[in-house]
């Protein structure tokens, strides 16, 4: 073997940077096929725009600007048509939508591989990987879906799962409340007692922590908080600080820094709902 041959082996790209830069090209493409902006004119728009670019400067430059915006666009566009599902989940699992919104705008806006690429693969990743407006994996999906007696709504492989999430934006949004939920209780945040509202099956929870009784559940199931006089009351999280929230989002992803830019969209998504 020469010199040369064995100098091209050494600087022969690995399948894991092709496939990042295919990801960069696809996503490039989809940016220029599909423009979006339906907030622009929005007064909050140039805020969050604002907050995004203090929080990720270094990608506001040339051409990483223009591409950077139309990310930000296509996030907020994503929030825009799913604003109802987005009210509708935060009313199920007392979450104020601003939350979820500032998920989805978190997760569309840092978005890498693209969710066919997470649903073909996943697979040979052993299920791994997250999809849906909210960047769920199935692992949580699982966990947070049982703990509220919800694990029929999800199909049965991992693969099936993260399907759905892509394809089905308003059970992705319903995924990222329902995470967000149990993630919170996982603070002794929320309710301490829950019950279906026909009375067939009861949902207890001791400080924060607890697992669902998933007899006899009826499809249509809904949580609610059953106060000391005996009478429903919302489970709700509206009382939460943002120091709290803080913390769910750091418990959503692991990440310190995700919780840290994503309560900074707190505020401006307030105003839009």
């Amino acid at each position: 073997m020469s010199l040369c041959s064995a100098e091209y082996q050494k600087r022969a790209p690995s399948g894991r940077s092709l496939l990042a830069l295919f990801c960069a090209l696809l996503f490039l493409l989809q940016c220029l096929l599909f423009p979006c902006g339906q907030l622009r004119g929005h007064s909050l728009y140039t805020e969050l725009f604002h907050t995004l670019r203090e929080q990720y400067g270094f990608t506001f430059f040339g051409i990483g600007k223009d591409l950077a915006q139309v990310r930000f666009e296509r996030a907020m566009d994503a929030i825009y048509r799913n604003m109802d599902a987005i009210e509708d989940a935060g009313e199920q699992f007392g979450i104020p939508p601003e939350v979820i919104a500032a998920v989805l705008l978190k997760e569309q806006f840092t978005r890498s591989a693209p969710d066919f690429l997470v649903v073909a693969f996943a697979p040979l990743r052993g299920g791994r990987g997250s999809t849906g407006l909210g960047a769920v994996t199935a692992k949580t999906a699982k966990k947070a879906y049982g703990y509220y007696g919800l694990s029929r709504r999800l199909p049965g492989s991992d693969q099936d799962i993260l399907r759905l999430f892509m394809e089905d934006e308003t059970e992705a949004v319903f995924a990222t409340a329902c995470v967000l939920g149990y993630e919170a209780e996982q603070f002794g945040y929320g309710a301490s007692e829950y019950t279906s509202r026909d009375g067939t099956s009861m949902y207890e929870v001791s400080s924060g922590f607890g697992s669902a009784l998933e007899n006899s559940v009826p499809d249509n199931y809904v949580m609610v908080k059953i106060g000391k006089n005996g009478e429903e009351e919302n489970v709700e999280f509206y009382g939460l600080t943002e120091q709290q929230w803080h913390r769910v989002y750091n418990k959503y992803n692991g990440d310190i820094e995700y919780a840290n830019k994503t309560v900074e969209y707190l505020p401006e998504l307030a105003e839009l709902f």
